[in-house]
């Protein structure tokens, strides 16, 4: 059974980012959902290809995405998909964005993948099996210094978090060797992953942002908790992801970052 969600995984990821990145150059229909929240015609077309992948399989199981209510099924595992990760990115048409599909079981994540079209690069990982970037072994850096430290960092929508966060990214900013901004939550847990970052810090994020990339990074050998050092969760809205030896370092700096 393992071996069919993993290959239903990498279907649907794989068919949804290639849609993506087939309507990249054309012309699109966007919707505002909210302040700095945007939709697309894309995100729609690959939500609409991951969820008709999953149910001819598995009618059965539950299906949490960014763009559907959710549905409920009558089984213990919960899929989590994001069909365009980088929405924003991808309506300014700078080419970092990705698809994410992760499956539940119970609550705990069992597998997560993420395929960024662009580059043909498809990161996942099985809970307990490691993890990889296409056929390849994936290992967090073993970097230890926040001075040499790249971190990556996306900021939330919320202008309030925002203006709350100022003094923290100037603790940051003094501290690291540079940052990055992604642009997109679960690529920016990925190269954690990979070991292009050493950490990836977000502030609000949803199930679909967290589920498949936080498995990668720990199948990885990293680190993800809660800015406050509690576990991850599937409904954590903060989130921080290292390779584990500069988390706790990084966990000091936002110790008097309360969020929301």
């Amino acid at each position: 059974m393992e071996e069919l969600f993993r290959r239903v995984a990498f279907e649907a990821a794989i068919k949804a980012g290639n849609i993506t990145a087939s309507m990249l150059e054309k012309p699109r229909e966007v919707h505002q959902k909210g302040p700095r929240d945007i939709v697309t015609d894309a995100d729609f077309a690959a939500e609409k290809a991951i969820i008709e992948t999953i149910t001819s399989w598995f009618p059965e199981h539950s299906i949490c995405s960014e763009e559907k209510p959710f549905h409920q099924g009558n089984s213990p595992y919960t899929w989590y998909i994001d069909p365009l990760d980088g929405t924003t990115n991808y309506f300014h048409r700078l080419p970092i964005f990705c698809t994410s599909v992760a499956l539940a079981e119970r609550g705990e994540v069992i597998l997560g993948v993420v395929y960024e079209p662009i580059n043909k690069r498809l990161f996942w990982a099985e809970k307990g099996h490691g993890a990889y970037l296409n056929d390849k072994p994936l290992r967090v850096s073993a970097i230890s210094s926040l001075e040499d430290s790249l971190l990556g960092l996306d900021l939330p929508r919320l202008q309030a978090l925002r203006v709350e966060f100022g003094a923290t990214l100037q603790k940051l900013i003094e501290t690291v060797g540079t940052i990055r901004a992604v642009g997109s939550a679960v690529l920016g847990l990925c190269f954690v992953a990979a070991g292009w970052l050493e950490a990836y810090l977000h502030l609000s994020l949803k199930p679909w942002d967290l589920a498949a990339g936080a498995l990668i990074v720990e199948e990885a050998g990293g680190k993800v908790t809660q800015l406050g050092g509690k576990p991850w969760t599937i409904e954590a809205k903060a989130l921080l992801a290292s390779n584990g030896l500069l988390h706790e370092q990084f966990l000091r700096i936002l110790e008097n970052f309360t969020g929301s």
